[in-house]
C-alpha cells in the first residue's frame, strides 16, 4: 500500500443509513472474502454518504467490494461506532479479533481523536492507533472516539454529498479482521469528517482495563477463603470476610503454588509479569523461589561468578546476582479490598525489594497506563525506611513523559530485616491508601491524582521480587533471603473481589 492511502481505524455505523455495500464490485465478488461494514443506529453520526467512485485511483491496493464512505460529526462530539464482520459466507464472525485501525498516517488525515485507553494520532504525529476488539455473539463490534478538535470545516458544510475539499478536516478509519491483510478482506474505509466549531473537547476517561470476551470469559470469582486468621484492624474502615490468601504452607524447597504463581526468567515482554526488567543487575531463576517448609516462601539472592545454566536476558553480559521473581499475571486478579502481606526484608545494602500490583491490561496499553501500586518497596532509601508508591499515566498510552508517580515514605527505627512486618493497601474506588503495620502513612486519590487516565479501579496482578540495582563495589555480602509469611486478601468496606484465570 503507498503512503498516499490511508489506512484506518474502525468505527460503526451511521445514524441513517442502514447496513449496505458500496461500490462498484458485484455480490458475488464480496461473499468470496470475510467482510466488515459498518452497521446502521450508530450514535454521534450527523449523516454518512457513499464516495466510493472517488477511491477509483487506489481501490486496485484493496481488495474486491471495497466501500468508501465519507461522514460528518459535530467539533468535539463524542460518538460511538459500530462494525459487524462476517466471513466469506456473510455469516456473522462471532468472538473474533479485530482491530480498528484509527487515523493512520499515510495520507493526510489531520482531525485529533482519541480513545479512552489508547493514544491516536494524525498524519503530523506519523502513527495513528491500532486499537484492539472483540466481536460478540453477532460479529459486531464497537469503539468510542471522541474527537479533539475545536475548529473544524465550516458549519454550512453540505453533509449529504462527500467533501472534497482541500480544506477538510478529517480522519480515515477501517476494521480489520484478525490478521487479514488489505488483499485478504472487503473493507470499508470511512472518511470522518469534522464539521462546525466547539467551546471545549472531551477528554475520555480510561479505567485501564475493559475485559475482553475472548481473553476473561473463562474469569471466575475466588470462593471465599476457610483459612481461619484474625482480621486485621484497620482504622476508618471495616474488614470483612477473608477472600483469598497464600499462607505458603508447601513442602520446603517447593517452588510457589503454579495454579496461582508463575516463576519468571529476565525478560522485557509485558507477557512476562508485566516485564521483568533485570538492567544488568541479577538474573531472575525460578529456582531462587522456594517454600522454606516452616509456613513462608522465600527468594534466595546469591552473588555469582558465572551465569547461571538456564536464564532469561538480564540485560547485560553477565549478571552478578541471581534473585526471584514471582506473580499471579494470567491467573489471579485482584480488584479492591485489604491486600497485606507479612514480610522480612532481606539484609544487605544495594538491594530493592518489592511487593507490587500491576494492572492486568498491561499487555494491552502498556505501562504506566495499566497502573502500578507499590504496595512495599525499598528501592535503595536505606534499612530503616520503605515506601509505597503508585504509578499511571496522564495520557492514553505511552511512555514515558506521561508517567505520573505518587510516592510516600515511612521512616522506621529499627531495620527492617531484623524482624517482620506488615504492609498494606485499603483499596476502594477512586482511592488507596498506604498501611505499615497498620498504621496509614500514604493516601492518593482519583481526584488528587492529576490525570484523567486513573487505572485503579481496574484488576491488578500481585507480585513479589528482589532486585540488587546498588553500587556493586559497596554490596560485599554474598547473600541473602526475603522471607513472606502470607499474602491475604480482605473484603474492605463491602469492596473486593478476587478471579482466578
Amino acid at each position: 500500500m503507498v503512503k498516499s492511502i490511508v489506512r484506518f481505524a474502525a468505527f460503526a455505523a451511521a445514524i441513517f443509513l442502514a447496513f449496505a455495500t458500496f461500490g462498484s464490485a458485484s455480490a458475488a465478488e464480496t461473499s468470496k472474502l470475510p467482510t466488515a461494514r459498518l452497521v446502521a443506529g450508530t450514535s454521534g453520526i450527523i449523516s454518512k454518504v457513499d464516495a466510493t467512485s472517488l477511491a477509483n485511483d487506489w481501490a486496485k491496493y484493496y481488495a474486491p467490494g471495497l466501500t468508501y464512505s465519507h461522514a460528518f460529526i459535530k467539533a468535539g462530539s463524542q460518538f460511538t461506532l459500530t462494525w459487524i464482520a462476517t466471513d466469506a459466507n456473510q455469516k456473522p464472525l462471532a468472538n473474533t479479533s479485530v482491530t480498528l485501525q484509527a487515523n493512520k498516517a499515510y495520507g493526510s488525515s489531520n482531525a485529533h481523536f482519541a480513545s479512552p485507553c489508547v493514544a491516536i494520532g494524525n498524519f503530523v504525529d506519523k502513527n495513528g492507533a491500532d486499537i484492539s476488539g472483540v466481536t460478540d455473539a453477532n460479529g459486531r463490534v464497537s469503539f468510542v472516539i471522541t474527537n479533539q478538535d475545536l475548529v473544524g470545516e465550516p458549519s454550512n458544510t453540505n453533509v449529504n454529498q462527500p467533501n472534497t475539499s482541500a480544506s477538510k478536516i478529517y480522519g480515515q478509519f477501517s476494521l480489520q479482521i484478525g490478521s487479514l491483510g488489505d488483499l485478504q478482506q472487503s473493507k470499508e474505509i470511512v472518511e470522518i469528517h469534522v464539521v462546525g466549531t466547539a467551546s471545549s473537547t472531551i477528554t475520555p476517561f480510561c479505567n485501564g482495563w475493559v475485559a475482553p470476551k475472548a481473553n476473561y470469559a473463562k474469569w471466575v470469582s475466588v470462593t471465599e477463603s476457610k483459612t481461619s486468621v484474625a482480621r486485621p484492624t484497620v482504622i476508618g474502615h471495616t474488614v470483612q470476610k477473608l477472600l483469598w490468601s497464600d499462607e505458603f504452607s508447601g513442602k520446603a524447597a517447593t517452588a510457589p503454588n503454579s495454579k496461582v504463581w508463575t516463576s519468571r526468567y529476565c525478560g522485557t515482554e509485558p507477557a512476562n509479569g508485566g516485564g521483568s526488567y533485570c538492567n544488568g543487575d541479577q538474573y531472575n531463576i525460578p529456582a531462587a523461589n522456594k517454600h522454606d517448609g516452616s509456613g513462608r516462601m522465600k527468594i534466595l539472592t546469591t552473588k555469582i561468578t558465572s551465569a547461571p545454566a538456564s536464564y532469561g536476558n538480564c540485560m547485560a553480559a553477565v549478571c552478578p546476582y541471581t534473585s526471584g521473581r514471582f506473580d499471579s499475571q494470567g491467573k489471579l486478579s485482584v480488584q479492591y479490598g485489604y491486600v497485606e502481606a507479612r514480610i522480612k526484608l532481606p539484609d544487605g545494602v544495594g538491594q530493592n525489594p518489592a511487593f507490587w500490583m500491576l494492572g492486568d491490561s498491561i499487555t494491552r496499553v502498556g505501562w504506566p497506563t495499566s497502573g502500578e501500586i507499590d504496595i512495599m518497596e525499598q528501592p535503595l532509601i536505606g534499612d530503616y525506611q520503605n515506601a509505597g508508591s503508585l504509578h499511571y499515566s496522564n495520557t492514553s498510552g505511552g511512555c514515558c513523559d506521561n508517567h505520573i508517580t505518587f510516592t510516600r515514605y515511612f521512616n522506621h527505627t529499627q531495620k527492617l530485616a531484623s524482624a517482620y512486618h506488615t504492609f498494606a493497601i485499603a483499596w476502594l474506588p477512586g482511592k488507596v491508601e498506604f498501611f505499615f503495620d497498620g498504621e496509614l502513612y500514604g493516601v492518593q486519590t482519583r481526584e488528587q491524582s492529576a490525570t484523567n487516565f486513573w487505572p485503579f479501579d481496574a484488576p491488578e496482578f500481585l507480585i513479589f521480587d528482589n532486585t540488587t540495582p546498588g553500587q556493586k563495589n559497596q554490596m560485599f555480602w554474598k547473600s541473602s533471603t526475603m522471607l513472606i509469611d502470607y499474602v491475604r486478601v480482605w473484603q474492605l468496606d463491602q469492596q473486593g473481589r478476587v478471579w482466578s484465570h
